[in-house]
């Protein structure tokens, strides 16, 4: 799972840095950090769904095209405000650290939760 975790984790640096605007928003357009790990847990699970050969199974028999809105709607965020926020803390790394540090615990504690039910 830590190797998944990692693979993800490098996928949205990689992906989040390739894709910088040249003007940041002011912070008061920022989602907070406290809420941004949680859409970005949110975001990595229905990642980690989606590779999954069940997913891929089941998403035959049903339109499964862009899943990640629902997350963006759950939490009342729109895309462009997610990506703007990205933007912002891809140019300021030890912050998206932080954040990703928050993530990976919030999924850890997930996992861990998992393994005490079984």
């Amino acid at each position: 799972m830590k190797i998944l975790l990692s693979a993800v984790f490098i996928f949205f640096l990689v992906f989040f840095l390739s894709c910088r605007s040249g003007d940041t928003p002011p912070r008061k357009y920022l989602i907070h950090k406290d809420s941004l790990i949680t859409i970005l847990v949110d975001l990595h699970i229905v990642y980690s769904i989606q590779s999954t050969l069940e997913f891929k199974r089941l998403s035959e028999e049903f339109d499964s095209i862009d899943l990640y809105s629902k997350v963006f709607d759950k939490h009342n965020v729109t895309r462009a405000a997610f990506d703007s926020t990205i933007a912002y803390y891809s140019k300021h790394p030890e912050d998206l650290i932080t954040i990703y540090d928050g993530v990976i615990m919030k999924l850890t504690m997930m996992q861990d939760s998992l393994k005490v039910d079984r």
